[in-house]
């Protein structure tokens, strides 16, 4: 009996260093046959989605992008779910050279990439303003019993998940921005993620307050004007607070070494959470969540095209299929989460 060989799929940079169009001095000449000697080689939606929605291809560039992606190179596509993409309407522009069918076509990525990548914000936004909650939870310790510290949790649970799609279009708005002719993608998102985090500082240190003054609810304060007084009285002499408020960069307080254990405990909190309550094969949740949570210790940036690498990562969930990347913060991940696709992407640079 003939095994099947295996499948492997680029990521996109990968295509493009295929292509011609990008070089990359640290992969070896002969990689991609390296890999076509062991493997079937093969790309996925989201790097279908990530070409059409590149605004600084010309449009020459962009026909030989796909003239290659459609030579029969790649056997075959990974339909991703998070951001899936139907290739035939693409290849069959390109054949006949559509400008306007392409147009439309590239009209539908980017939308389609905007949805992807506001729910992957929204979640980034959750991830950063949660270990703010447990953040402001650990530093008040000494004046919160476990009663309090738990009432105060739950409501600030509350609160995030009663605004899920306000977060969400919050972001969708950030990147219609951002995607938009002239338009800084990078620093719009991270302007509204900065934006997002001090609304939500503000709220979290007013439920702080009131549950300092005996546990009382947002809702008492539109029925006590005194009690409204008090607590943004509180509020705002609250050194801690004015601290955050006062940075330019108020998400730069989770990365402060003496909030490191409280960061740390909710980093592990959440991986835990996640492993309990996702059917997603645990390596590739573990690649998910480490490289996801991994900004909150490292302060690295959340980069423009972290969506998309993370989406693309989920082509492991496909039956009998690896991942290969050039990138070294995926290539780290990727040895818990597929050794095998590992090493295949380490091979890339090895000397002939």
């Amino acid at each position: 009996m003939v095994t099947a060989r295996k499948r492997i799929v680029l990521d996109t940079n990968l295509f493009y260093y295929s292509s011609g169009l990008e070089v990359d001095l640290r992969l070896r000449g002969d990689w991609a046959d390296v890999l076509r000697e062991r493997y079937s080689l093969s790309l996925s939606s989201p790097t279908l989605v990530e070409v059409l929605t590149r605004s600084d291809l010309g449009e020459a560039q962009l026909w030989s992008c796909l003239d290659h992606m459609f030579s029969g190179l790649f056997e075959d596509f990974v339909q991703i779910g998070y951001l899936p993409f139907d290739q035939v309407p693409v290849r069959l522009a390109a054949q006949a050279r559509d400008a306007e069918a392409l147009g439309s076509l590239r009209e539908a990525a980017l939308q389609l990439r905007i949805d992807c990548e506001s729910e992957f914000l929204r979640f980034v936004a959750f991830v950063l303003i949660g270990g703010l909650f447990s953040v402001v939870i650990e530093a008040k310790h000494d004046r919160l019993d476990a009663e309090m510290a738990g009432r105060l949790n739950r409501q600030l649970n509350a609160l995030l998940n009663g605004n899920v799609e306000m977060v969400r279009e919050s972001m969708r708005s950030a990147l219609v921005q951002g995607y938009a002719p002239g338009g800084k993608r990078d620093k719009i998102v991270e302007d509204r993620l900065q934006c997002l985090f001090s609304s939500f500082t503000h709220v979290a240190f007013v439920n702080l307050h009131l549950a300092l003054h005996g546990g009382a609810f947002v809702g008492d304060l539109q029925a006590s004007a005194p009690l409204t007084s008090r607590v943004m009285r509180d509020v705002e002499s609250d050194e801690f607070y004015g601290q955050i408020k006062a940075d330019q960069h108020p998400m730069s307080i989770l990365r402060k070494q003496r909030h490191r254990g409280a960061v740390s405990n909710y980093i592990d909190k959440m991986r835990e959470d996640f492993c309990a309550n996702s059917l997603m094969p645990q390596g590739v949740l573990r690649f998910f969540v480490d490289h996801l949570l991994a900004g909150l210790q490292s302060g690295t940036k959340y980069r423009k095209n972290d969506a998309i690498d993370l989406v693309l990562a989920f082509s492991l969930t496909a039956s009998n299929t690896l991942f290969v990347t050039n990138d070294e913060r995926v290539i780290a991940a990727l040895q818990t989460a597929s050794p095998e696709s590992y090493v295949a992407s380490r091979s890339l640079r090895e000397a002939s």
